[in-house]
């Protein structure tokens, strides 16, 4: 029982070890990228700038086990690029809805539904979910 409890710490340590060291390469190709080369992606006059701002923390908190202060982009893909699942952009949704006032009722009939790749996809869809009543 032992062994295997080894083995698995030793497969994760190793996968972990990976997955850091694939993102401090591409962090060094992005050469010191920050959220305003970030928010240049977005047209701020059709997209919320709260949003843009959140998407960008809430990113960077998810990462930070990784790399800290990783220079995302917004044509990162969310599952191959910064290896998130399915778990990890739902709880993205929430928090970035939440952190900008946006409500999450009738994502079926957002335009982005089901076309979340990106992380600029993740912007524009929670740009096209209306606002709470705060």
């Amino acid at each position: 029982m032992a062994a295997i409890v080894c083995s698995v710490l030793g497969y994760a340590w190793v996968v972990n070890k990976r997955t850091k060291r694939r993102f401090e390469l591409l962090a060094r190709s992005r050469n010191g990228d920050s959220i305003c080369e970030f928010a240049r992606s977005f047209d701020t006059r059709a997209t919320d700038t709260w949003i843009i701002r959140a998407a960008h923390q809430e990113l960077q908190a998810v990462l930070q086990s990784y790399l800290r202060d990783f220079p995302v982009r917004a044509s990162d893909s969310l599952l191959v690029d910064l290896g998130l699942d399915l778990d990890d952009v739902e709880d993205l949704l929430q928090d970035i809805a939440r952190r900008s006032s946006r409500s999450l009722a009738k994502t079926a009939e957002n335009p982005y539904y089901g076309r979340l790749n990106t992380v600029k996809d993740l912007v524009l869809f929670v740009n096209a979910q209306p606002q709470t009543s705060s």
